[in-house]
């Protein structure tokens, strides 16, 4: 897969990543009253003033002043370096398809943590009959399947919750009654194929 194609400067650009998101990941919580697998509901923030981009930028300086950040800025201009990528823009772009490697790879392994294994075989065959139009009714017997198997846990969880988490996740895409997978869906299952994770999952 193209996301895994340098996992040195993912992983380190990962312990970036904790850095530079961790004052908004702290606001976001500060204002989360109630989490759950529908989403999160918050409080609406107060209004302030955009500050200057150099004092952003101290801002952000400050905030991600850390050895290990240090160490990691470190290996990735040498992992860069052995690149032999010269021009500033290139090195940029670089560091960037870097970052955005990181997201995806990140969004893939919170999805498959949280879904469902009657989520991922229905997912599954959603890919399996991609050519073919699909519809809620077809893919709500993977759901009815796992209530009879799982009462305690849909015991409060609709077919329409447990198709819009899918949905949330940009793994599937609805349109009326109709209901297709998404390249994003269809690169998940190959994410999970690349990392032999098991689809056999209880739920």
């Amino acid at each position: 897969m193209e996301a895994i194609l340098w996992p040195a400067v993912v992983l380190i650009l990962g312990i970036v990543a904790l850095f530079i998101f961790k004052q908004p990941i702290t606001r976001l919580l500060d204002r989360t009253e109630r989490i759950s697998r529908k989403g999160l509901s918050t409080t609406r923030p107060q209004e302030i003033s955009a500050p200057s981009p150099k004092s952003q930028l101290a801002e952000f300086m400050s905030q991600t002043e850390h050895v290990m950040v240090r160490e990691a800025e470190k290996n990735i201009r040498a992992n860069v370096d052995r690149m032999n990528i010269k021009k500033p823009v290139d090195r940029e772009r670089a560091i960037v398809r870097g970052f955005a490697s990181l997201v995806v790879v990140h969004t893939f392994e919170k999805a498959y943590s949280t879904l469902y294994g009657s989520q991922l075989s229905a997912l599954e065959y959603l890919n399996d009959n991609r050519n073919k139009q699909q519809t809620k009714s077809d893919i709500r017997a993977f759901y009815d399947w796992a209530v009879s198997n799982f009462p305690d846990v849909y015991k409060e969880y609709s077919f329409e919750q447990w198709l819009a988490y899918l949905q949330n996740l940009v793994l599937v895409q609805i349109n009326g009654e109709d209901v297709s997978i998404t390249v994003g869906g269809k690169e998940f299952l190959k994410y999970l194929l690349d990392q032999g994770y098991s689809k056999n999952r209880a739920g």
